[in-house]
C-alpha cells in the first residue's frame, strides 16, 4: 500500500501514523545520513516491511520496480535528504506526499527550519505536498502554521513540528489514500530557495547586532554544529547552546573590552 522515506525522527512520525491509521506499509527508504543508526528490527518486528536502502543511483531504478511490482499506490516522505529519481517520480502507479517544515515556496530548499530561526521569522510554515520532478515545488495539499518564540531554538521548535506533522497526517493521509484532497498551485511570486547550511556558515563577528546573534545561536544548538566566532585572542569559539540577549550582551562586553 505505502513505502515510506525519512531520517530516523521523519521514519518515527510515519510509522506511528500509518500503524494508528492501520495503513500497510511495504518499504522503508531510510535517508542516506541515518542508515546507519535505524534499528532494521523496529520495521521488521511488529509491521512485517521490507527495508530498502537509500536511494543512490543504482536502487532508484530498482525501487521503482518495486513500487509496481508489489502495486503500491503511495508514497510518503519526512525529512528525507536526498532527491527522488525521476523513474520514481513519474511513475504513474503512485503518488507521493512531501511534508516540507516550512512555508512554500519562500522556503524552499534545505534546512529551512534553521533557516527560518537564524532570518528572525515569527511563524514557521509546515507545507504538506504533491512531489514532481523539481525541490518543493509540488502543489499544496494542505498548509499549517507554527508560532516561533523568542526562546525557541531549533530543537525545541523541531520537537513541535514533529507533533503538528503527527497530527495533521492523522487528519490527512486517509482523504489523501482516497484522492479527495484538491491540491492547488503554488504561488508564482516570493520564490526563494534555502542552500543546505554547513558549519563556517554559522561564523558570526561582533559587527552584527545582538538580536542577529541571538537568531543564529538558537537556530545551530546542538545537535546543529553551533554558532562561533573568534575571540579577542583569536581562537574560534563555538556555541551550540541556548543564549539570552542579556547573556550576548555581557559576552559582547567582554570580547569588545
Amino acid at each position: 500500500m505505502a513505502i515510506i522515506f525519512g531520517d530516523v525522527e521523519g521514519l518515527t512520525i510515519l510509522l506511528k501514523v500509518c500503524k494508528k491509521l492501520n495503513i500497510q506499509i511495504d518499504a522503508v527508504v531510510p535517508s542516506k545520513k541515518h542508515w546507519d543508526l535505524l534499528d532494521e528490527n523496529q520495521f521488521r518486528s511488529t509491521l512485517n516491511i521490507e527495508q530498502l536502502t537509500p536511494i543512490l543511483a543504482p536502487e532508484s531504478e530498482a525501487i521503482s520496480h518495486f513500487i509496481i511490482a508489489h502495486k503500491i499506490s503511495i508514497g510518503i516522505i519526512n525529512s528525507f535528504d536526498l532527491i527522488l529519481d525521476p523513474c520514481i517520480v513519474e511513475n504513474s502507479h503512485i503518488r507521493i506526499l512531501n511534508v516540507h517544515s516550512g512555508k512554500l515556496p519562500e522556503y524552499r530548499g534545505a534546512n529551512v527550519l534553521n533557516w527560518a530561526i537564524i532570518n528572525g521569522e515569527e511563524h514557521i510554515g509546515v507545507t504538506f505536498h504533491l512531489v514532481d520532478r523539481s525541490i518543493d515545488t509540488g502543489p499544496i495539499i494542505f498548509e499549517s502554521k507554527l508560532k516561533i518564540e523568542k526562546v525557541d531554538t531549533a530543537f525545541t521548535l523541531q520537537k513541535r513540528i514533529g507533533e503538528e506533522i503527527g497530527n495533521k497526517l492523522e487528519l490527512l493521509l486517509p482523504s489523501f489514500i482516497e484522492n479527495k484532497l484538491l491540491p492547488k498551485d503554488q504561488s508564482a511570486i516570493n520564490i526563494k530557495y534555502h542552500k543546505r547550511r554547513l558549519p563556517e556558515d554559522g561564523l558570526f563577528d561582533w559587527t552584527f547586532s545582538d538580536e542577529k546573534i541571538h537568531n543564529l545561536i538558537r537556530g545551530l544548538v546542538h545537535p546543529w554544529p553551533g554558532a562561533r566566532y573568534f575571540d579577542k585572542n583569536g581562537q574560534l569559539r563555538v556555541i551550540d547552546k541556548y543564549m539570552s540577549l542579556e547573556e550576548i550582551m555581557h559576552l559582547r562586553k567582554l570580547e569588545c573590552s
